[in-house]
């Protein structure tokens, strides 16, 4: 599809062909996207649709940019649904983020799971 779960082909074209730098970039992601998935799910239970503006638009750029491009695609509808006042469209929203970010944090898991060349 358009937006793949994870193109393992994305971080070279931004940053060159170094597994060592991509290995480190993938594991940041992977840290900070599990606390903005946590940060995204407190700020919709405290109703904080500015919160879930901000940190859907910060895990949309960090997504796309290691090629989580499904996950960056959402995130923008998300971005969205916050920035439009929209509540339950929001939490609809998120309940398939959380499930897309399991999704895309197993195909890098999977990926980091391969020793380098």
């Amino acid at each position: 599809s358009l937006f793949d779960i994870w193109n393992p082909a994305t971080l070279g074209e931004l940053v060159g062909d170094n597994p060592a730098m991509h290995r480190r970039l993938l594991e940041k992601f992977l840290r900070q996207a599990e606390q903005q998935v946590q940060d995204l799910c407190a700020a919709q239970v405290n109703a904080d649709l500015t919160r879930v503006k901000e940190v859907a638009h910060a895990l949309k750029s960090a997504a796309r940019t290691v090629g989580a491009l499904r996950l960056g695609e959402h995130c923008q509808q998300l971005e969205q649904a916050a920035v439009a006042d929209h509540l339950s469209t929001c939490q609809v929203l998120l309940n398939e983020l959380t499930a897309l970010f399991e999704q895309s944090q197993a195909a890098i898991a999977a990926h980091l799971a391969t020793p380098l060349p």
